[in-house]
């Protein structure tokens, strides 16, 4: 998985750029680094700006580095790809949200993902949980008929607990794409229990 590094690039001739680096090992096992600029600082003002649209990158990279024949993973496994996107999501009662994605760039991402993963992201995005909420959802926390969820515990270091906070605990609607998505899911996932 690889998380990479953002930085604000001065140029001699022209505006400054912002440049994404990040650690490779070719066959021969030498650590490479490659670069990419991601854009200049008159397209992406704010270094926020330039992390939402290396998201995607960091995506496309770690897709290719995984191996094809890898066909389990844990929950962390799942997630590590979109874990620089999550920490841009702010936790439901603080003071100012700070978006993770723009619409338009997960509709890009879920285009290109298998189920599983495409779930995930729906998940994440439009609910907004924090990822310990996220991983404390079982089957029957979801309510397909009223379109709600209701999250009543979550797992902090794979230890499974109550949601820290009442707030946490109030129901969460559910987008009818996810609810989509999520039964779809439920369909092909071996463990489709109301406690799985």
């Amino acid at each position: 998985m690889q998380r990479g590094c953002l930085k604000r690039i001065n140029r001699k001739r022209g505006p400054d750029v912002w440049q994404f680096r990040w650690p490779e090992t070719n066959p021969k096992g030498r650590r490479l680094y490659p670069k990419k600029i991601i854009g200049t600082l008159e397209q992406f003002p704010e270094e926020n700006a330039a992390r939402r649209r290396v998201a995607g990158l960091i995506t496309e990279i770690n897709a290719t580095e995984r191996s094809p024949s890898s066909s389990t993973m844990t929950i962390g496994q799942l997630c590590d790809p979109f874990e620089q996107s999550i920490s841009f999501i702010r936790a439901r009662g603080a003071a100012q949200p700070v978006p993770f994605c723009c619409p338009l760039e997960i509709k890009a991402l879920i285009n290109v993902l298998e189920l599983r993963e495409r779930t995930l992201v729906l998940l994440a995005a439009s609910t907004v949980l924090p990822q310990i909420e996220l991983f404390g959802l079982e089957w029957g926390s979801i309510d397909f008929a009223q379109g709600i969820m209701n999250v009543t515990r979550s797992v902090v270091y794979g230890v499974v607990g109550p949601c820290k906070t009442e707030s946490s605990q109030k129901p969460v609607p559910v987008h009818p794409s996810l609810a989509k998505a999520l039964t779809e899911w439920k369909a092909h996932c071996p463990y489709h229990e109301p406690n799985d």
